[in-house]
């Protein structure tokens, strides 16, 4: 009798399951932060991408006399967000800002994008769901000449 007890208690048999169950959860959660943080390095190089595609836009109106600087300004709007449209919505709505210096000549085009966090619990331990990223891009331009 005691040895059935022995070789029962020394089986080895399902030890693997065991095993594979205690290690997958942490395998899951390396995969999917993996992911995650790919999905967070291909926002920002979208969002630095918006800036510059914003600042291409800046340079083809730079000197033309047929638009106002408010149209100028929402053609370059309308070029970043574009670029912005590849990403999924976020926590609010993207926001482009430009800036131009008529002094030094240069016009620099801010893009944030807000990173929604879709990981559970984490907005309880950060106090918000999402994380801005902000992307900033300068170009020179030639003033326009004075007729």
């Amino acid at each position: 009798m005691c040895k059935r007890i022995f070789k029962f208690i020394r089986n080895e048999k399902g030890q693997s399951v065991v095993e594979f169950a205690i290690i997958m959860p942490l395998i899951l959660l390396i995969i999917m932060a993996m992911i995650y943080f790919g999905l967070f390095i291909f926002s920002k190089s979208v969002v630095l991408f918006s800036a510059h595609q914003g600042g291409r836009e800046a340079l083809n109106f730079r000197t033309d006399l047929h638009y106002s600087d408010q149209q100028k300004e929402q053609f370059i709007k309308n070029a970043s967000l574009q670029v912005l449209q590849m990403l999924p919505s976020g926590a609010s709505p993207p926001e482009v800002q430009t800036l131009k210096n008529e002094n030094t000549g240069l016009i620099s085009i801010s893009v944030t994008y807000y990173f929604k966090l879709n990981i559970p619990f984490v907005s309880e331990f950060t106090g918000h769901n999402s994380y801005p990223i902000n992307s900033e891009a300068v170009y020179r331009f030639a003033p326009p000449k004075e007729q």
